[in-house]
């Protein structure tokens, strides 16, 4: 690895652009990404390196299978010149998503594509979390492993290694992580907010990076049942706060009785959007999925917890102002729902954003959270405005 990168002994993954390759390499893969395979020559030109500083680079890169030659050459003048593109077949991902009662782990390629099938193991002693995580994790680590990413819910001291307000902890105060780390042999491994997962994976599957989009701000929002969860992109990066983790919008609290959430308080709109709340306050039968799924866009029960939730939107847009909120859920496929949401949250905006900020409905390819995850250190190797650091070894 370049940088002095260890994360055996886990050498801090600070904000450069040499933690997991360099800013020239990372043009290249960024090129490679967006435009598809290029000849050495090709790649010198749009990126103003000389072609022998540009074989040079995409040669160290193929050595460490970053990169291959394709298999037809495309001829000019004099020698073939032989495209390259992203390596997919002898270098992998791994993503980690450690989730209440269980972890997954799985594998995606240098091109964001799932290998295989995730593995998972239950936990359902929360004591047990990092343990099962690290004993499953490295049971996949392999030579061709490039790097880790973690997910999690709530929130990581990076400084310290410790998981802290989490639902996977089950009412523990937090976790040390530092053995997971200490596993990882020489990989770089990213830790994050599951939110800041999801997106890595938009901005990379979502953008046709021919614009300046991926500078603006863009509030992300998840919703599904019991589970709100949102970050903010600032200038197309994550917005870090004190601590790592996103930016919770599923404990903005209502004036309205639920369940006790797992942060220790009633009323937050993930508690409300939720099969819990619909049954026990609304009065409706069945699971959340159904009653949106048999919504007719009357005022009612259903329109009641719509209202609340494009209320929290609404706030969270007017705070912030993003340029685009973007909102994922595997609600929105109901057109009636979907409208009425979309509705009412305009309605809650400032009329000086009603018009400026744009609304999109991303319906997610099908992925697992472990394959997620492994969309953060691929962020991080694509994209140079996308910085973090994973916790350094301190013990």
């Amino acid at each position: 690895m370049q940088g002095g990168l260890r994360c055996g002994t886990l050498t801090a993954v600070v904000a450069s652009s040499y933690d997991m390759v360099s800013t020239r390499e990372q043009a290249i893969l960024f090129e490679l990404w967006t435009r598809g395979p290029a000849s050495r020559l090709d790649l010198a030109r749009r990126l103003g390196l000389t072609p022998n500083l540009a074989g040079d680079l995409v040669a160290g890169m193929i050595k460490r299978n970053l990169v291959r030659e394709c298999d037809k050459s495309v001829r000019g003048r004099g020698r073939p010149s032989i495209p390259v593109e992203i390596e997919t077949a002898n270098t992998h991902i791994l993503g980690l998503a450690l989730r209440p009662g269980w972890v997954q782990v799985g594998k995606i390629n240098l091109r964001g594509q799932g290998i295989g099938t995730p593995k998972r193991s239950e936990v359902p002693e929360p004591q047990r979390l990092v343990q099962t995580a690290t004993r499953l994790l490295e049971s996949q680590l392999a030579a061709e492993t490039f790097a880790v990413g973690v997910s999690v819910t709530g929130f990581v001291d990076a400084e310290h290694q410790r998981l802290l307000l989490s639902s996977a902890l089950r009412g523990l105060p937090d976790a040390d992580l530092s053995p997971m780390f200490r596993r990882m042999e020489d990989r770089p491994i990213l830790i994050r907010n599951d939110m800041h997962a999801l997106a890595a994976r938009w901005l990379l599957t979502q953008h046709t990076f021919s614009d300046a989009s991926i500078d603006e701000d863009a509030l992300l929002v998840l919703l599904d049942d019991g589970q709100v969860g949102s970050t903010l992109l600032i200038n197309g990066r994550p917005n870090d706060g004190c601590v790592m983790g996103a930016n919770e919008m599923g404990h903005m609290r209502f004036r309205v009785k639920t369940d006790l959430c797992y942060c220790g308080a009633v009323g937050c709109i993930e508690r409300i959007f939720s099969s819990e709340y619909a049954r026990a306050r609304l009065g409706m039968v069945g699971h959340l999925r159904d009653m949106v799924a048999r919504y007719d866009g009357r005022r009612g029960p259903m329109g009641e917890m719509i209202s609340l939730v494009s209320n929290a939107l609404g706030n969270v847009v007017n705070f912030v102002r993003p340029h685009r909120l973007v909102i994922t859920s595997p609600f929105t496929q109901h057109t009636i729902f979907a409208n009425e949401l979309l509705k009412r949250t305009r309605e809650c905006f400032l009329p000086a954003l009603a018009d400026r900020v744009r609304i999109d409905l991303w319906e997610q390819p099908i992925a697992s959270p472990a394959e997620t995850a492994g969309f953060l250190p691929l962020a991080r190797m694509l994209l140079r405005a996308w910085s973090w650091h994973c916790p350094a070894q301190t013990k």
